[in-house]
């Protein structure tokens, strides 16, 4: 059995690891993140590589022979979709879709959450390794290794609407971390302007904040008792 792909619930106190075996079973190590203990190993697919925890953090997806759907509060698996097969699994920001990349197929099964069954398959190029959805739900990003680019699909209409050579067969993918409950940050300041008397006078303020990896964040601004959003605003 080896170690195949990791991702944390969204409140950070546990996070999941595929561990993938060609035995019947593989499973998933549950570890409490505060100690770095294995709580507990759940059974999930066969040669279990692609993981993905829900916005909400009540599942956890794997996918290998077959998807494995994981209730987090019970620590079991509730449900096998053998219709849908694949080395890796995303989630849509609501939580209503899965998508499932197939090595195989060649294509991007699409999964109803509420029903746990397959909607659709989306033809991608060759060897569908990994794939991502964009943190607004609008598109999919999917690492073909055997024809060496990246198809984008559109999630409305569920096509692919770009291919994107990068050479090399790509294997990994990476986007932006899914919250349902994104994460507040408070981050006290101060600044200090000497402009004289201006009461009634709106005085521009610019400031650019983004997180490390040079994304926008949403900021709000308090300035004496009134409150400011990241967007143009004014108070005297």
């Amino acid at each position: 059995p080896q170690p195949a792909s990791v991702e944390y619930s969204p409140d950070g106190k546990r996070f999941y690891v595929a561990v993938a075996s060609n035995s019947p079973i593989s499973f998933v190590a549950v570890v409490d993140a505060a100690n770095n203990t294995v709580i507990a190993n759940i059974n999930s697919v066969r040669t279990a590589r692609g993981l993905i925890v829900s916005p909400d953090g009540g599942r956890v997806y794997t996918c290998g022979y077959g998807v494995g759907v994981i209730d987090t509060a019970s620590n079991t698996l509730i449900d096998t979709i053998t219709s849908a097969a694949g080395n890796d699994v995303a989630v849509s920001p609501d939580g209503t879709r899965l998508y499932v990349t197939g090595v195989t197929s060649n294509d991007v099964g699409v999964i109803d959450t509420a029903t746990n069954t397959l909607l659709t398959r989306i033809p991608v190029g060759r060897i569908a390794f990994e794939i991502v959805v964009g943190a607004d739900g609008r598109r999919a990003y999917v690492t073909n290794q055997g024809d060496s680019t990246v198809s984008v699909i559109d999630l409305a209409t569920n096509t692919v609407v770009a291919t994107i050579s990068v050479g090399g067969g790509p294997l990994g993918i990476k986007g932006p971390g899914l919250f349902n409950n994104p994460p507040t940050l408070t981050c006290p300041a101060t600044l200090t302007a000497e402009c004289g008397s201006l009461s009634g006078t709106l005085v521009p303020i610019t400031a650019h904040v983004t997180d490390l990896d040079g994304d926008p964040l949403t900021v709000t601004w308090r300035v004496g008792t009134s409150t400011l959003s990241n967007e143009a605003s004014t108070t005297t």
